[in-house]
């Protein structure tokens, strides 16, 4: 379009000159582009679950991006809503993605650790909207909370670890025990509190038989071996 690719567009419009979110930046030339957005009000929405958390995540320049100084957050996309999923996702096909394209990469990569990533998950998406009073746990801060055992059964070793944040490269959504946002509790000890967990569940799941019959009558879904 008007020989252009999308950054270039989307600069000469004047567009990364406001706040904007991008999701995935596949295609992108990071060569050219990366620059770009490290210096515009751009952040960039690594979502690791994508396409069922296959090979398209692994395409998206998560590490690239975190090398060249563009602000990231991870989004949801949204085959696992699992949130500490994602983020170890994130870690993992980021890692990959670094040690396999490290030695060719015309950029530079950072190999992600879980202190990368989890910034990405906070501060990273708090810097996107311009909030100071998000991603972060300190007077004046939203009273956002979210708990996570990282010394029990399959995650942790029965005792605090040394190093906390890197059990969660084993923990999962089961292992959240308390989740608060704007002071009000929605999870005490591992259940749901504002609203029934049953009925919620037995909702979701009218819903997604109805989506999945009108995806079946439409030819969506593949034959399976059984």
């Amino acid at each position: 379009m008007w020989g252009q690719d999308e950054i270039p567009i989307l600069q000469s419009l004047g567009l990364l000159d406001a706040p904007t979110f991008g999701a995935h930046l596949l295609g992108i030339d990071p060569q050219k582009d990366l620059p770009i957005l490290a210096h515009a009000k751009f952040t960039f929405a690594h979502c690791p679950s994508a396409a069922g958390a296959t090979v398209l995540p692994s395409s998206q320049p998560y590490p690239e991006a975190l090398a060249a100084g563009v602000n990231t957050c991870i989004g949801l996309d949204t085959h696992s809503n699992d949130y500490l999923e994602n983020i170890k996702l994130a870690v993992m096909q980021g890692r990959a993605r670094s040690q396999l394209l490290g030695r060719s990469s015309p950029v530079a990569l950072t190999e992600p650790t879980i202190w990368h990533a989890l910034r990405s998950a906070t501060l990273g998406g708090a810097q996107g909207l311009g909030r100071s009073d998000l991603g972060r746990i300190e007077a004046g801060a939203k009273a956002d909370l979210c708990t996570v055992d990282v010394s029990g059964l399959l995650v942790g070793n029965g005792t605090p670890p040394r190093e906390p944040w890197n059990n969660l490269l084993y923990a999962n959504g089961l292992s959240v025990r308390n989740v608060m946002t704007d002071g009000t509790w929605q999870v005490r000890d591992g259940k749901l509190v504002f609203d029934d967990e049953a009925r919620i569940v037995a909702r979701g799941g009218t819903v997604v038989r109805k989506v999945w019959s009108l995806l079946e009558a439409e030819g969506f879904f593949v034959p399976m071996p059984r």
